[in-house]
């Protein structure tokens, strides 16, 4: 299991979002994420639509949070932005398989994801700020 780029990115803005509790704008997220400007603007529009983030453009435009880093999870933020968590073929392509019908192994991998989003479900994005956070974010992403 692996998380896409669009996830980590999106994890990564919301640790700095909450972390300073300022408006950014996506150049300085980029930069100082050292991710790609346009790829993370993609990741900014879908936290947009999910409604965990306020984007706005023009001139003194920024990302700032829009939703309660206590009342979000990780677990949220990774199932609203993974495609999918198929873990083997049996769970993208019904019938590919011709274990398919009596398999053990379709049943432990959805129990694992499963366990995987319950972990996760358990740790909201304000848990993961504290003071050493705040100190590493301030060094490596800086003020907007």
């Amino acid at each position: 299991m692996r998380l896409t780029d669009r996830t980590d990115f999106a994890l990564r803005v919301l640790l700095v979002l909450s972390a300073s509790d300022e408006r950014r704008t996506v150049r300085s997220l980029a930069d100082g994420l050292r991710v790609s400007q346009h790829h993370l603007a993609k990741v900014v529009q879908a936290m947009h639509d999910l409604e965990w983030v306020r984007a706005t453009p023009g001139r003194g435009g920024g990302v700032e949070l829009s939703c309660d880093p206590a009342r979000l999870s990780v677990g949220t933020v990774v199932a609203g932005l993974e495609p999918d968590f198929d873990l083997a073929q049996c769970h993208r392509e019904a019938g590919m398989c011709p274990l398919d019908a009596g398999c053990p192994l379709r049943s432990a991998l959805d129990e694992a994801k499963r366990a995987f989003l319950d972990s996760l479900d358990s740790v909201t994005i304000a848990q993961l700020i504290h003071q050493r956070t705040r100190e590493v974010i301030g060094m490596t992403v800086g003020a907007s």
